[in-house]
């Protein structure tokens, strides 16, 4: 299967195969993972074009789950709470589901981070989303307004600014980032071609490849690397928060941070502990993202009139197609 990673033993035994089916859609990549009755399998594809992606997607799924399936659940970047704004057609004519269920990717971090619980989840990958869920099942929702206006703290704002400390040093405005300049250009080539690269829609995915060499760097003691890191995590605490207010939360309910820049969190420290209020708990997520679309099956987990879930069709009692449930603004 081309471009994919599987984990696992096949799970299709036959045509009379069940299975369902959890999927996250981030900016720099799809995950999917078919469980059947005994088995688990998991595949992951390249990001890039959204149809283009989701049809690779439903043909690399079909092959692997050739038999019925149930429920397809589908966490995906920018939903924000409208179905319209993702397109599920090409995997609902080739995989025929009995019911889909959308929600933004924030909530399968979310859920795979907390679960039910009430708390405070931080997605931060290419772009950051902070979910706050309140005692009552609300969820308070900030981020999530891409590169060009906000998505301060996450992995593409951290590529950004290591980037332009390469230029800055580059062209002598300052001298301490010699080794971010190093670095940017090992993994971007040549600083005069940015111009013409920053259009490209994949720009936001391609800058957040800077993050994980630029915490090896920071690692490594590098003082220009250390800064850019500890600013994030105080971008990424003020919107924590902010979200924790919004929810009516103290310093008792949990907060985690999931997604690729999370593993930076020694990091990140320094700064969220200056922009959370004293005595905040961060703890480990229990799971990822495509643990949270595989939860989001489970009704007892998420109820589906839940603020920000759409039960795009199939089940009992659903809402209409592309219904949705807002959450509090």
């Amino acid at each position: 299967m081309q471009g994919a990673v599987n984990d696992g033993p096949d799970v299709a035994t036959g045509a009379a195969s069940v299975v369902d089916i959890g999927v996250d859609v981030g900016q720099s990549g799809v995950r999917a993972r078919v469980r059947g009755p005994a088995q688990t399998q998991d595949l992951r594809l390249p990001g890039g074009h959204h149809r283009r992606a989701m049809g690779d997607l439903a043909a690399a799924l079909r092959r692997i789950a050739p038999g019925r399936v149930d429920r397809l659940a589908i966490g995906a970047t920018g939903v924000h709470g409208h179905a319209d704004r993702f397109d599920v057609s090409p995997l609902i004519e080739r995989l025929r589901p009995a019911q889909v269920i959308v929600t933004d990717d924030a909530v399968t971090a979310y859920l795979g981070a907390l679960g039910s619980c009430a708390g405070t989840v931080a997605a931060v990958g290419t772009g950051i989303v902070v979910l706050a869920r309140a005692a009552d099942g609300r969820m308070h929702r900030l981020g999530g307004h891409g590169l060009d206006i906000d998505d301060r703290g996450s992995g593409a704002w951290i590529g950004r600014s290591a980037l332009q400390s390469a230029i800055d040093q580059h062209e002598g405005v300052r001298r301490d980032a010699g080794s971010i300049e190093e670095l940017c250009r090992a993994q971007l080539g040549g600083l005069h071609d940015l111009p013409w690269r920053a259009s490209d829609p994949e720009w936001s995915s391609t800058l957040a490849t800077l993050c994980a060499p630029l915490t090896a760097l920071a690692a490594a003691g590098d003082a220009a690397a250390q800064a850019i890191m500890a600013e994030a995590g105080e971008q990424i605490g003020i919107r924590i928060a902010a979200a924790m207010m919004r929810a009516g939360h103290d310093r008792e309910q949990p907060v985690a941070l999931t997604g690729g820049v999370a593993a930076a969190l020694p990091h990140l420290e320094p700064g969220l502990r200056r922009s959370l209020p004293a005595g905040v708990r961060i703890v480990a997520p229990a799971g990822d993202p495509l643990d949270g679309a595989m939860r989001l099956l489970d009704a007892a987990t998420m109820p589906y009139e839940s603020p920000l879930v759409a039960r795009i069709h199939g089940g009992a009692g659903s809402p209409p197609a592309g219904a949705l449930v807002q959450e509090e603004r």
